[in-house]
């Protein structure tokens, strides 16, 4: 299948009113180059509220240049389709990293750690200072800078992912008055309350993060959007300093100005905020260099940065791409991440970039489909339920969990994302939170596996121990291609 010059190999996220789709640009001689494509969803094309919203995303998207921010390369239409085109990121998105290391009880190393704020800081200023062609401030602020959203890459590079639902004074289709936008666990009290956004609220979101990568967890940990809105219009924050006791009290007070209730008691700007993190760490022995980010991002994502590449290869082999011998595989299923980014299942974020791919935000899972010429026969193996993360880095499009964006029409990490699989699911003890799983694959003598192990039967109904990780589900049967998922055991979720 293609889109205009663009053949679609997998889809990597589905949001509020946008698909985002692992493509390969065709060119002569047999060139070819990966690039993620976010496109309004068929159902949207003729609701001209959505396709306004999406084509100020694009207009904004198309404006952003800055080593920190995810680049869209193209607006294109094609057949009355709008879409974007954006860059391919080779990594993952900030919150399955911490995921990750939440999994193996440690956390992110602080030098690690504080140039990832810094890089996304930077990033953000970049954003709040882009002016018009004629010199007029655009006025841009994101209002979504979660970790979801923020990517990491294998070679040490810091993005920041989803502008879709950024304010900005040359958007045609503005934010009625009272309606909030953002993720409920990631807003600033002004954002809760209705109220007017400026580069600040973005100063407060990362706020958030700083705290969620200085302790390893989440602030609001797992209280539920009532409590969190009751608590910032309470003015009742988690405390960093019970949350990380041994932490630098510099630090600490860094991190409680950014988070201030009142806008005008916090840093005046991002750039004001980064230059408080990095004067601090600059006495400590400076930030770390990207080569440390990619180590750490090899160290903990490796294992399946190697499977994502496989994947890579078989969608792009002479089968896939010149002989056509495959329709486009489906990685997704039923999701609200938000997030392009990885191929696993989850929610999508809603940006562009692979692995946890840019555009906007959202984790994803990872997906595989082997081409086997032998037969042009597919196996079906769809996903209701399942939570998309995004090819091997690609952040999500719009993450639906508890952290996802409250506006309907926000693809979020996403978006959003890459997410890391598991080795084996564990079992379930007596009293540990568990998922269903419920697999129905056709043909009927197809075998299924998870995580390499073959399951009992097909289908197959069972129930495993709740976890942040992705779990490679497979299909196999004689003469007909596998496939190959990832899914989140975040909740119970059925693949038919």
């Amino acid at each position: 299948k293609s889109l205009g010059k663009y053949r679609l190999l997998a889809n990597l996220g589905r949001g509020g009113m946008a698909d985002v789709v692992l493509a390969a640009g065709l060119g002569p001689a047999g060139f070819s180059k990966l690039q993620v494509i976010k496109r309004l969803r068929e159902e949207m094309l003729e609701e001209p509220e959505f396709v306004a919203m999406f084509l100020d995303e694009a207009r904004l998207a198309a404006r952003l240049n800055h080593p920190n921010v995810v680049q869209t390369f193209e607006v294109s239409e094609s057949e009355g389709e709008p879409f974007m085109v954006m860059e391919y990121l080779d990594g993952v998105p900030l919150n399955r990293l911490l995921a990750r290391c939440r999994q193996r009880s440690e956390t992110v190393p602080l030098r690690q750690g504080l140039r990832i704020v810094c890089d996304a800081l930077s990033g953000l200023h970049y954003a709040h200072e882009l002016r018009d062609y004629d010199g007029t401030p655009l006025g841009i602020v994101h209002r979504d800078a979660s970790p979801h959203n923020i990517f990491v890459t294998y070679d040490g590079q810091v993005k920041v992912l989803d502008f879709g639902i950024a304010k900005a004074s040359t958007h045609e289709n503005e934010t009625r008055a009272g309606v909030v936008k953002g993720k409920t666990h990631y807003m600033a009290p002004e954002q809760v309350r209705g109220a007017a956004v400026d580069r600040r609220t973005d100063v407060f979101i990362s706020g958030i993060v700083l705290w969620e990568v200085l302790t390893g967890n989440k602030m609001w940990g797992k209280l539920t959007e009532a409590d969190v809105i009751r608590g910032l219009v309470q003015g009742k924050l988690p405390s960093l300093r019970e949350a990380a006791p041994g932490l630098d009290p510099e630090l600490v007070a860094i991190c409680e100005r950014s988070l201030a209730l009142e806008p005008d008691a916090r840093f005046a700007s991002a750039l004001e905020l980064r230059s408080a993190l990095a004067e601090y760490q600059g006495r400590s022995g400076g930030l770390a260099d990207h080569e440390e980010i990619g180590q750490l991002t090899e160290r903990l994502f490796g294992d399946k940065r190697e499977e994502i590449r496989r994947t890579i290869d078989e969608q792009l082999s002479g089968a896939a791409l010149a002989a056509n011998l495959a329709p486009e595989a489906s990685l997704s299923g039923d999701t609200g991440l938000g997030s392009l980014p990885s191929l696993s299942t989850g929610k999508a974020s809603g940006s562009s970039v692979l692995s946890q791919s840019v555009g906007a935000s959202t984790s994803a899972p990872e997906a595989a489909v082997a081409v086997p010429p032998r037969s042009r026969a597919g196996l079906v193996l769809g996903g209701a339920a399942v939570a998309l993360l995004a090819l091997g880095g690609v952040w999500a499009l719009a993450s639906r969990s508890p952290g996802a964006p409250s506006a309907a029409a926000v693809p979020s990490a996403a978006a959003p994302p890459v997410a890391a699989v598991a080795s084996a699911p564990a079992a379930v003890e007596p009293g540990a939170a568990s998922v269903e799983l419920t697999v129905r694959a056709q043909p009927a003598s197809a075998t299924l596996l998870l995580d390499g192990a073959p399951l009992p039967s097909n289908p197959f109904t069972g129930k495993f121990r709740r976890d942040s990780l992705q779990h490679q589900l497979r299909a196999e049967a004689p003469d007909h291609r596998p496939v190959t998922r990832l899914v989140s055991f975040e909740q119970s979720l059925a693949v038919d």
